[in-house]
């Protein structure tokens, strides 16, 4: 099961960006800052889902968030480790999310997601140990023989 998530392109990113700029000496600056990161965490290209980490991470540490919006912030740090491959990351942040949050369904399947790429990273991992093993004990046994 992987994760459906949404994907945003660079002309959805670059409109966003222009509602953020424009927004951000209002009061309504953190909001479009949130739908900046929502918008940059779902890029395809990493570069984006980078900045939109360290936009996340930065609202967190500023005042003003309430509960939800902390709680959507930290799922969506959660979707930016999980997009850069960074499972273990994901998951201690989604169990962490889900401890406070246990009915979030969003966090749910993509802890469901980090779970699966886990093992399949973990399989995938085991193969390739006993690939080289295997390599070594034919090397040995050819040294053997030539012997």
């Amino acid at each position: 099961m992987s994760a459906e998530l949404p994907v945003t392109d660079d002309d959805m990113i670059a409109g966003v960006r222009a509602e953020y700029e424009r927004l951000s000496s209002t009061g309504e600056g953190p909001h479009a800052c949130f739908r900046l990161v929502w918008t940059l965490v779902h890029s395809i290209k990493n570069s984006d889902v980078r900045r939109g980490l360290d936009l996340a991470e930065e609202l967190l540490q500023s005042r003003g968030l309430d509960e939800q919006e902390q709680r959507d912030l930290i799922y969506l740090q959660s979707v930016a480790y999980y997009k850069l491959g960074k499972m273990l990351e994901a998951r201690r942040q989604l169990d962490e999310l889900l401890k406070v949050s246990p009915s979030f369904r969003q966090a749910q399947t993509l802890k469901a997601a980090v779970e699966e790429q886990i093992v399949k990273e973990g399989l995938v991992g085991i193969g390739m140990a006993s690939a080289v093993l295997g390599l070594v004990g034919v090397a040995i046994g050819l040294a053997f023989a030539r012997r």
